[in-house]
């Protein structure tokens, strides 16, 4: 768990129809309509938000986001492993 000072936010942003794909490895086939992006944001950087360089298929759910290793390792080469509870 975050200090009080960061939160984690995920948007979901669809996709044009265009872009929807079906997923390769996925069984069943996953058609992805939409992208999930992370951001981290920060009150004591004055209300700093950062959004990561990866996003993340909508087939993940947000708690797989936020347990992923990349995000967890992002998180702490900005702000450092000391800011968990």
């Amino acid at each position: 768990m975050l200090l009080d000072w960061f939160t984690v936010e995920i948007e979901t942003v669809p996709l044009p129809e265009s872009e929807w794909n079906y997923l390769p490895g996925s069984s069943p086939l996953h058609l992805q309509k939409a992208t999930k992006y992370v951001y981290f944001c920060s009150r004591i950087h004055v209300e700093k938000r950062v959004k990561l360089t990866f996003s993340f298929s909508d087939e993940f759910t947000d708690s797989e986001i936020l347990h992923d290793h990349n995000v967890m390792t992002k998180f702490i080469q900005m702000y450092g492993s000391d800011n968990f509870r």
